[in-house]
């Protein structure tokens, strides 16, 4: 799977909107309950991101696909975890977090951001880590 800049700014003018993102990693497919295994973004959470985030542009999600497959999975809460990355070009570090909802069977991105070396450390520190930083299958 991947992403294109026209479907984030469809989804941002669709306020019922989904797209897929990604599949993911069998381990935290597996954490989340989550027998599909593909990671979804509602337009509900990009505008959250970007409101909430002003420093993040829609060019920065579109890292998303490869964030997904490739950073460092922490297991968080029962139904949530939270992956890790650092983009390869620009060297940005970003965090992102994940919801398995409808009993697994769906699983959304609820938040997007940078993030700092400090916030990674203590995400290490406290979470389970589910998949080490590209570890392909």
């Amino acid at each position: 799977m991947s992403l294109e800049l026209s479907q984030l700014y469809r989804l941002q003018l669709n306020p019922i909107g989904t797209v897929q993102v990604a599949h993911l990693p069998e381990e935290v497919a597996t954490y989340l309950g989550c027998p599909l295994g593909i990671a979804y973004l509602s337009s509900k959470s990009l505008l959250h991101i970007l409101k909430d985030h002003p420093d993040i542009a829609l060019m920065d999600l579109l890292c998303l696909p490869m964030m997904i497959r490739e950073g460092t999975w922490i297991g968080d809460r029962r139904n949530s975890a939270c992956v890790v990355y650092a983009h390869p070009e620009t060297g940005r570090a970003y965090k992102s977090a994940l919801k398995a909802t409808a009993g697994g069977y769906e699983t959304y991105i609820s938040t997007f951001h940078k993030c700092g070396d400090r916030q990674r450390a203590s995400l290490l520190k406290r979470g389970t880590i589910l998949r080490n930083a590209n570890r392909r299958s």
